[in-house]
């Protein structure tokens, strides 16, 4: 009798969002917050990098704001209403 392969299945939750029409995502194990970008005031910073809109406060940890647009080569023009802040975990 032949033996039997176990199959694992794996499941992959992720966290997406869409810029134009492409659909994008972060692992959800990644994803430390979603809020709104007009949440956070935003400090511009002199000679950082074009897709580094500045950065931003959140528990007393600062951290660098990117544009996800810029960074992936999209079309520029400014932040819709509903645009929002992701923050991923780096490690």
């Amino acid at each position: 009798m032949a033996d039997a392969l176990a199959v694992e299945e794996k499941t992959l939750q992720v966290v997406t969002f869409a810029i134009d029409d492409e659909w994008l995502g972060f692992p959800v194990v990644d994803v430390v917050r979603v809020e709104p970008v007009t949440r956070f005031p935003l400090t511009r910073m002199p000679r950082v990098p074009d897709v580094v809109e500045g950065i931003i406060n959140y528990r007393g940890e600062i951290f660098p704001l990117v544009n996800g647009r810029r960074l992936l080569g999209f079309d520029r023009r400014q932040s819709e209403g509903d645009a929002s802040v992701i923050m991923v975990s780096s490690g």
